[in-house]
């Protein structure tokens, strides 16, 4: 029998055993990095209502600082003039998604007010305080948040109990991105070994095509990231990795 490829990055998983755990880790991780620390400060004190929402939070959440490499996004509860005004003063440019950018000892940091999320201004969700940003991201595992000035994860109380399935589900299905939903969610599947809820496998069943299979395989060239979608042939082998599923045109493989 021929054992299954691992995707898996060098560094061991290690779900926190509560909230409590993931606010440790993080407040010591902000204590040994004294930039970031700097900026995140100069956020709170300006707007008060400031959180870091999703991948951060979620990666010192399954993992702590070994498996922390992505960027740091923000979402404020503030004007979009104040947002905006407080990042010219601080030179950052315009993203991909209409929020913003600034660069801090190496670490890239997108900062949004909470009524210009894309979901938000797409009327997919209504957003009224800090916490309603849960409900807004694509992925189940995104749904948390550190709010800055009290130093708080926010979640729903099951969140470290989903982690501990290896599941990884939808959250919301309206996203500006197929593509880079379909991206993100194959490298985490294959990367952290994780089963898929139902929702999401119909959407990959839905959505993975040739087409979408060659921009996933470009997309990972140019970002130069560690290569794991383009490592299958066709559309059909990564459909049949993620979900089982073969799929039309495509053929089953075995990983090796």
């Amino acid at each position: 029998m021929t054992a299954a490829r691992s995707f898996r990055p060098p560094y061991p998983l290690d779900i926190a055993e509560s909230i409590a755990d993931v606010e440790h880790r993080l407040e010591v991780f902000l204590s040994r990095s004294a930039d970031l620390s700097a900026i995140l400060s100069s956020f709170a004190r300006r707007f008060g209502e400031v959180a870091i929402i999703g991948g951060m939070v979620r990666d010192f959440a399954r993992v702590g600082a070994p498996g922390f490499h992505s960027d740091i996004d923000l979402v404020i509860h503030a004007p979009l003039e104040d947002v905006q005004a407080f990042a010219k003063e601080i030179g950052a440019r315009s993203n991909a998604f209409g929020g913003n950018r600034t660069v801090v000892g190496g670490w890239e940091i997108d900062f949004w007010p909470l009524k210009e999320t894309w979901a938000c201004r797409e009327g997919h969700v209504k957003l009224h305080k800090i916490e309603d940003v849960l409900r807004s991201t694509f992925f189940d595992h995104d749904a948390i948040l550190y709010h800055l000035a009290s130093r708080r994860v926010i979640c729903d109380a099951d969140y470290i109990a989903i982690q501990r399935l290896n599941i990884l589900e939808i959250n919301l299905e309206p996203n500006p991105s197929v593509n880079g939903s379909l991206y993100r969610a194959a490298r985490r599947i294959l990367g952290w070994e994780l089963s898929v809820g139902r929702r999401l496998e119909r959407y990959i069943d839905r959505h993975l095509d040739v087409q979408a299979f060659g921009k996933l395989a470009a997309d990972e060239i140019r970002k130069q990231a560690t290569p794991i979608i383009q490592r299958f042939p066709d559309a059909g082998a990564l459909r049949q990795a993620l979900i089982g599923r073969s799929g039309s045109g495509g053929a089953a493989v075995t990983l090796s």
